[in-house]
């Protein structure tokens, strides 16, 4: 058999066309498994499995068939065949051009909605971090206006040091729902890993009240303190505020930036 009547009968197989006699040809050729024809048979099944369900599938016209197929016995020889006619070659380049169109199409169509999808995703993501901040902020927020609302406060002033004279900060303290919050104001934003360390000494002893990043100074200058506790405020302590390059530790060991008394 020839490849291009090998053509027509895979390609009327796919479209549901085919029948039984030409059904059985097909069969027998493939039985052979001659490579040549084993590679025309899945070039076509994978170029018409890749068209959109929303192309019409198009079938030649009764009497062109009918042609095609008179030619084609009309010139079967034993061992080779004749040239495919004119009706063949037009049908065959026609189901070509629709299904390259097709493909075409369908590798568009597929692109658009995987970058469309991805971008969707990324948005969500970023609506979805939005979110979150914003609840965190809020929940800062009302931590903070719960202690400034309270009928009696406590404040401790912090005093810039030498490392940063205009620093300055207050420790203010809530002792009807023993709430505090620290306000700071003239701190150099902190860099990569480091925090600025709230530490109390409590008789000769440094106790951390809580640690903190300073990335936008004009805007990040109230901080929840939700360890710091009465014996904080009673006694001879005292506060202080350092800059530990490493983040939180467990005993101060960079510079002092802020100080002040309990009892001041």
């Amino acid at each position: 058999m020839d490849k291009e009547k090998f053509k027509l009968l895979c390609t009327q197989y796919f479209f549901h066309t085919i029948n039984d006699a030409e059904l059985e040809e097909l069969r027998t050729v493939l039985n052979s498994g001659d490579p040549a024809f084993l590679k025309i048979y899945f070039q076509i099944k994978n170029g018409i499995e890749n068209l959109p369900v929303s192309v019409d599938l198009i079938e030649p016209p009764l009497d062109v068939k009918k042609s095609i197929l008179k030619e084609l016995k009309k010139g079967k020889q034993k061992k080779e065949y004749s040239s495919p006619n004119k009706y063949s070659v037009e049908v065959n380049k026609i189901k070509f051009k629709l299904i390259t169109i097709a493909a075409v199409i369908f590798f568009i169509a597929f692109t658009a909605v995987t970058i469309y999808s991805a971008g969707l995703i990324r948005d969500i993501h970023n609506l979805e971090s939005q979110s979150d901040l914003m609840n965190q902020n809020l929940k800062k927020k009302n931590a903070i206006l719960s202690v400034l609302q309270s009928k009696q406060i406590d404040i401790i002033n912090l005093i810039g040091q030498d490392i940063n004279p205009s620093g300055y900060g207050k420790i203010i303290w809530s002792p009807s729902n023993n709430g505090a919050i620290l306000q700071v104001g003239n701190l150099p934003p902190t860099m990569g890993k480091s925090k600025y360390n709230l530490w109390v000494d409590k008789n000769n002893v440094d106790v951390s009240e809580g640690s903190f990043t300073v990335r936008r100074p004009d805007y990040e200058n109230f901080f929840k303190l939700d360890s710091l506790s009465f014996n904080s405020f009673t006694g001879n302590n005292s506060f202080f505020l350092t800059l530990e390059p490493n983040g939180k530790v467990n005993k101060p060991s960079g510079p002092i930036y802020l100080f002040g008394d309990a009892n001041n």
